[in-house]
């Protein structure tokens, strides 16, 4: 199996899980692109993803990745993020894409920022310390 786990919430497992998720859902927008609306409803990115073995674009995967999260255990807060262009090095509105915050069960201070959108850009959680400014580039 990709991921096996002792059934608790800690730091390792969502760094396994995080592996598992980005080495096996492709980040694709064709929904987007062939104007078919999308639904923010986690039965639907389940059977998209899940069931029709597709992929999504961040609000699908991100969506349906911190159900799963909080299934286990975990406290997540969904996150709006601005992508910055690669081209023109602008960023775009704000809520253009959605990441997460996910703190363990014994420590809800200690939080991390998980996405798993962007294929394998950001392939384990960044750890989210107050005050301190971070940026990473795709």
């Amino acid at each position: 199996p990709l991921f096996r786990s002792d059934g608790h919430p800690s730091l390792k497992a969502l760094e396994k899980l995080v592996r598992a998720h980005v080495t096996t859902v492709p980040f694709e927008n064709f929904d987007v692109i062939n104007g078919i609306p999308i639904t923010i409803d986690i039965s639907r990115f389940y059977a998209k993803i899940v069931q029709n073995r597709r992929g999504g674009f961040c609000y699908e995967i991100n969506g349906l990745f911190q159900s799963l999260l909080r299934r286990l255990g975990y406290d997540v807060r969904l996150l709006s993020a601005r992508v910055r262009n690669s081209t023109t090095r602008i960023l775009g509105p704000e809520q253009d894409h959605l990441t997460l915050s996910v703190a363990l069960p014994h420590s809800l201070t200690e939080r991390y920022l998980v996405d798993v959108s962007f294929s394998d850009a950001l392939c384990d959680p960044l750890p989210l310390v107050d005050g301190v400014s971070r940026r990473y580039d795709l």
